[in-house]
């Protein structure tokens, strides 16, 4: 792992062991497939790892802060997280869902079943990016298609989505607001206050308490609605202000055409 003679510091980059280095040196035995099917493992996961979330993070993007192969499995004595410990390793990291997690149903099923908690829904090593799309697949996979459990992710995305496209509408009308100009920086931080609340949905979720998820969406999708309700009338108001000029400066020109006319007619009366 370390090397012979060229053993570096670990947090020196061209070290093996450099947090960005990890998952290769990992993957030089966990990666051949020779080697680990006389363990009779047939997975990869250094491919699975690269595709995933985190080693797009890691590898791709070089973010030092996310997780490589010994955030989750030790490095010394590393060995493979027990079904018991799985959410305890995802949540070193991502806190509030294993809070939310540990709050609702799932927790006391999935153990009793001898199901990883965090790995059931979201993978081991291939993470993909979550989504709330992911509720229209994850929940069959074990419950029945029309069961309460099914039912209750589409609620949960409805809610979601609906507080997520009302935010958008309120970000496009802003755009155009702006190019007008109009004044919209104190919109900006009402609408990622909006965006923020829509952030806090995708770990509420994991308690599978729609009351809450209900609150946070409409939290979103009320300051939304408020920031687009405010920003037509500012148009509006914009609108009828260069109408009222317009039609102020057609008046004014017609009275002054009207005026030099009868001075002309008056001069030539004159003469």
């Amino acid at each position: 792992c370390h090397g012979a003679h060229e053993i570096l510091k670990h947090d020196d980059p061209r070290s093996s062991v450099f947090p960005l280095n990890v998952p290769r040196t990992c993957g030089r035995c966990h990666g051949d497939a020779a080697l680990m099917r006389g363990y009779g493992l047939t997975d990869n996961p250094l491919a699975d790892f690269t595709a995933g979330v985190h080693g797009e993070a890691l590898m791709t993007r070089r973010d030092a802060s996310a997780p490589e192969c010994a955030h989750c499995h030790g490095a010394h004595g590393a060995a493979p997280p027990g079904v018991g410990d799985v959410d305890k390793v995802c949540g070193q990291c991502h806190v509030s869902a294993r809070a939310n997690f540990l709050e609702g149903p799932h927790k006391d099923a999935m153990r009793k079943a001898g199901l990883p908690e965090c790995a059931s829904c979201h993978s081991n090593h291939r993470i993909l990016k979550t989504d709330v799309s992911m509720l229209d697949t994850v929940c069959s996979t074990c419950h029945e298609a029309s069961s309460p459990p099914v039912m209750l992710g589409h609620q949960m995305k409805t809610l979601y989505t609906g507080a997520r496209d009302e935010i958008d509408k309120a970000g496009r009308l802003m755009e155009q607001a702006a190019a007008v100009p109009l004044y919209m920086e104190d919109y900006q931080a009402r609408l990622e206050e909006a965006r923020t609340s829509l952030v806090e949905v995708l770990p509420a979720m994991h308690a599978l308490d729609l009351a809450r998820v209900d609150r946070l969406t409409h939290r979103a999708r009320s300051i939304g609605s408020e920031i687009e309700s405010e920003v037509h009338g500012k148009l509006e108001a914009r609108k009828w202000r260069r109408l009222g000029l317009g039609v102020f400066w057609f008046y004014l020109i017609l009275t002054l055409a009207l005026l030099l006319r009868q001075r002309q007619r008056s001069g030539t009366g004159v003469a």
